[in-house]
């Protein structure tokens, strides 16, 4: 038994996320549109956890779980790490490029968002069904005509 719960703890990073990702879908669903502004705290939360629990598994000599199927090692620290410093400056980004795109809009709060539509006019835009729409707007788009 204890052999089971060490490797569980080397999973658990992983298992915290998996656990909050369905929380935050879940709580997304069931959150009042004035409130939606938790999801986004809550999501950047969970990869500042999980940071912190992968840290706190430490630098050591390489560790295997579940028949050498799970490897934990100073590379796997480094990526894991990389991995959620990135995800969170790419949400940060994400929001804030969405905002200035005007892709979504603003109501009382910063991550108070709805997403709309961006509607593109018929005599701009040519519709791709097929191989032939393809190669029709390939054509179109290299001799520079339009429509």
């Amino acid at each position: 038994m204890s052999n089971l719960i060490s490797q569980l703890t080397l999973l658990s990073p992983e298992i915290f996320v998996a656990l909050m990702a369905m929380l935050i879908l879940l709580l997304d669903l069931f959150i009042q549109d004035k409130n939606k502004h938790l999801i986004y705290g809550l999501s950047q939360l969970t990869l500042l956890v999980a940071g912190l629990l992968t840290a706190s598994l430490g630098f050591s000599e390489p560790q295997f779980a579940f028949k050498d199927m799970f490897v934990f090692d100073s590379l796997a620290l480094f990526l894991k790490m990389m991995s959620f410093i990135t995800l969170s400056i790419v949400f940060i980004y994400s929001r804030n490029y969405l905002l200035n795109k005007k892709l979504i809009t603003r109501k009382k709060s910063l991550f108070d968002c709805k997403v709309v539509a961006q509607l593109i006019p018929k005599k701009r835009s040519i519709d791709i069904d097929d191989q032939i729409d393809f190669k029709i707007a390939k054509y179109l788009y290299e001799k520079k005509i339009s429509i």
